[in-house]
């Protein structure tokens, strides 16, 4: 039985630390993204930070609530806490349908006053400086020993 804990406890403390690198990764792509997006007058570009500013709030309570699952029952909590583990999951989901839906709107909104002229090459920077920092991001993460292997 304690060879099990282990493994839990291993696996938490990783996912606290993807976590904690997510945060910070998603900090920096919302300044990014807003920042460059009001710079070149993409709204995409704006929507794209705003929807990693979202992802960052997501991603802390999912530190909260990782960290919140390992705690053990209590007289309030006879059960433990991992039922909030879904709450956090439907939270997470009903604010991404509403950054969905405010795009929609957006998109169709701009449809019918005529649309706007695309510059790809702001968009491209975007992607590239985003891609780049992605890779970045994985390799500072990236645990070579891998999941599936852990210690007696």
């Amino acid at each position: 039985m304690a060879h099990y804990s282990h493994v839990i406890s291993t696996l938490v403390r990783t996912e606290k630390q993807a976590l904690t690198l997510s945060l910070f990764g998603c900090i920096t792509f919302a300044i990014f993204g807003i920042g460059y997006g009001l710079f070149v007058g993409s709204n995409a570009i704006m929507l794209d930070g705003i929807f990693t500013l979202f992802s960052m709030g997501m991603t802390g309570l999912g530190l909260i609530t990782a960290y919140l699952v390992t705690r053990p029952s209590d007289t309030r909590f006879q059960y433990g806490y991992a039922h909030f583990e879904p709450i956090a999951n439907v939270i997470n989901g009903a604010i991404i349908l509403l950054l969905c839906l405010g795009a929609l709107y957006g998109g169709i909104t701009s449809l019918l006053e005529g649309g706007r002229e695309i510059d790809l090459g702001h968009a491209l920077i975007y992607a590239a400086v985003c891609t780049f920092f992605c890779g970045l991001i994985y390799l500072i993460g990236f645990d070579p020993i891998g999941p599936d292997t852990f210690p007696a």
